[in-house]
């Protein structure tokens, strides 16, 4: 699902065989904006849409994290709408970027920045 978080706590168990790049991926197309917008996906000519399932997933493939309405590593990345974001409130602290960047830093598979 394209999620480092989940993809380098896999690599910490001692798998040699992990996606990096999805992972890399994931942490590049993270918003730094955390506020909650109104996020309408649904609409899309570009997505390819799935049955309904007990997953709960509605595409193929998942949104890079600046057009999806959920950042959470706990929630359901396939969720495509957040009506009524109204720009009032944060989703998170920043953890959601920061524990797989520091984990992926820890694992040696992200350098620290060239200054």
């Amino acid at each position: 699902e394209k999620n480092s978080l989940w993809n380098f706590i896999y690599a910490l168990t001692g798998a040699n065989a992990f996606d990096l790049n999805e992972s890399i991926w994931h942490l590049q197309e993270f918003p730094l904006d955390m506020i909650e917008w109104s996020v309408m996906n649904s609409h899309r000519k570009d997505l390819d849409f799935v049955p309904e399932n007990f997953r709960e997933q509605t595409t193929t493939s998942v949104l890079p994290p600046d057009e999806r309405p959920e950042l959470k590593h706990n929630r359901n990345l396939f969720k495509l709408d957040r009506p009524g974001g109204n720009g009032m409130s944060e989703l998170s602290a920043g953890d959601s970027f920061l524990l797989p960047y520091w984990m992926g830093r820890y694992l040696g598979v992200i350098s620290a920045p060239v200054k």
